[in-house]
Parts: structure tokens; sequence; C-alpha cells
């Protein structure tokens, strides 16, 4: 008797330090793990869930319902798709939305699940994990900003001014000229770099507010713009 109870008391000694390292794993990769039946719409959640969805209460996420009401319309239709499309057995699906946790700014989560099914393809059970992906997203869009948008002027960039030039033209046609700032070099040597860029900004804005919301105006070099 005393055998057994020694060989529960380390069955549930290793449980525990499993469940343990569950945890700090997910800790450390940023993420929480779900378990959702479909059938009876509850949610079960392991890991850090305020610190990835910034809900204190694990319990106000214990359905697919309450959680769905966090979500964006990207996120509802990827949920939608896990819980009604066919899946083949054990596939995995990835995707990417937003989170809305009352008083805090959305955050971006990356859901990837595995679907089991029954026989005819029916989903059983959704296992997956969730993290926060916000400082990746601010990144990315940082970067995307960067290469389309000039820093100084706010106007577009000469790449991105000749796409836009493209779309326009295919669409129709399209007037384009170009504006330069004459003696500017002059400017920089006399009175410095600073006064060079006022007058760059200041040029850009008088052209902004010239040619209206619809105009694509781009800083095509260091005292040129592009205006269509």
């Amino acid at each position: 008797m005393l055998r057994r109870q020694s060989e529960l008391s380390l069955q549930t000694l290793a449980s525990v330090a499993e469940a343990d390292r569950l945890r700090i794993a997910l800790s450390a990769a940023g993420g929480v793990v779900y378990d959702w039946t479909p059938d009876t719409g509850e949610v079960s959640w392991a890991g850090d869930v305020q610190g990835v969805l910034g809900i204190s209460d694990p319990s106000a996420v214990s359905s697919e319902a309450l959680f769905r009401k966090h979500l964006d319309p990207q996120g509802l239709q990827a949920r939608a798709n896990l819980a009604e499309a066919i899946h083949a057995p054990g596939a995995l699906h990835c995707a990417e939305f937003k989170f809305n946790a009352a008083a805090q700014a959305p955050r971006w989560l990356e859901d990837r699940a595995v679907v089991f099914t029954r026989p005819n393809g029916q989903v059983e059970r959704v296992v997956g994990t969730l993290r926060d992906i916000t400082a990746r997203k601010t990144a990315d869009a940082q970067v995307l900003q960067s290469a389309h948008i000039d820093e100084m002027t706010g106007h577009l960039t000469r790449g991105r001014l000749r796409d836009r030039l493209n779309e326009m033209v295919a669409q129709g046609p399209t007037a384009y000229c170009v504006v330069a700032i004459d003696d500017l070099a002059v400017l920089n040597e006399v009175y410095g770099t600073d006064a060079a860029d006022v007058a760059i900004v200041a040029v850009g804005r008088k052209l902004a507010e010239t040619a209206g919301a619809h105009a694509a105006i781009g800083r095509t070099a260091g005292n040129k713009f592009g205006m269509a």
C-alpha cells in the first residue's frame, strides 16, 4: 500500500513538474496554449493569459463566444474557418489578427492551431497557441513606412511615387510635373543644413496645399519633387 502511494506521489510530482516546464516554455516563447471544444464552445487555457491577451481573468475568455468578442473581422473569419471547414486530420492552421482587450491598445496575435477531426471530417477539438506579435508587426509597419514615405517631408519616396504614377496612368490620362528648389546648395552652404531642410519641408507642404488630397506627391531628389 505504501509503495503504491509512493508511486502515485511520484507520478503527481512528475505531472506537476511537466506542467511547470510547459508554463516556463510558454512564458519564454511569449505564448499561451488553448484547448477549444467546438461542440460545447468551451476553451481552456495554459500559460500567461494576462501577459499575452491583456486579460487578468481567464474566465473572461473561457468560451469561444467570449473570445471572439475581442477579435477584429480578420480574426473572426480565421476562427470561423477553424470550426466550420472540413479539415484534413492533424492539419496545422496559422493566422494573424488583432485582439482588443478593454482599456488597452489592440495587440496582434499569431494563432497556430492543430485541428482534430471526426471520421466525417467535422471538427472535434482544436488545440493551439497564441503569441503576441505586436512588436514584430509594429517593426514591419515602420520598415514599410520608411520604404514608401520620405521621412523629412512626409511625401512619397521616389520608388513609391513611380509605382503610384504607373497606377494612375493605367487608369487614364495623367499629368505629371517636376518642382525643383533653385539654389538649395547655396542656402545649405550659407545658412546650414537646418535652413535647407526647413525650405524643403515648406515647399512640400505648399505643394500638398496647392495640389489637393487626390494628388500623388513624392520627393524624387534632394531638391526635387514630382507631382501627379
